[in-house]
């Protein structure tokens, strides 16, 4: 009877051992796995911030130069026009002038209104 016991409990006992250290084991190789994963998930969003930031910077940059050559367009087709009709150029250089004029006025009569 004790022969069969120990034969019994000495795998069973092992058994039990074997499982709890296992387990002891699978939480640490958890714990560290989720360590690495932290300082991957950090890595990839420091490197997607940086990536923002230089889209960022290249669109202020494009968006500078479109400006620019919008301008330069419009001079170069205000002078474009100015050679083939110098007395409509001036004339609507006048007009703007005049304009501008008068948005002058009407913003020194609102200054002395508000006041």
């Amino acid at each position: 009877m004790k022969d069969i016991l120990i034969q019994i409990l000495v795998p069973i006992l092992t058994a039990i051992v074997s499982f709890f250290s296992a387990t002891y084991k699978s939480k640490i190789d958890l714990k560290k796995q989720i360590q690495i994963n932290n300082t991957e998930i950090k890595k990839i969003k420091e490197q997607y911030s940086k990536e923002i930031e230089k889209i960022k910077i290249q669109m202020d940059k494009q968006s500078e130069l479109y400006e620019k050559n919008a301008q330069t367009d419009v001079v170069k087709n205000f002078f474009n026009k100015m050679m083939e009709d110098p007395a409509g150029a001036m004339s609507f250089v006048n007009n703007m002038t005049e304009i501008s004029n008068r948005m002058d006025k009407t913003n020194n009569r609102n200054r002395y209104k508000k006041r």
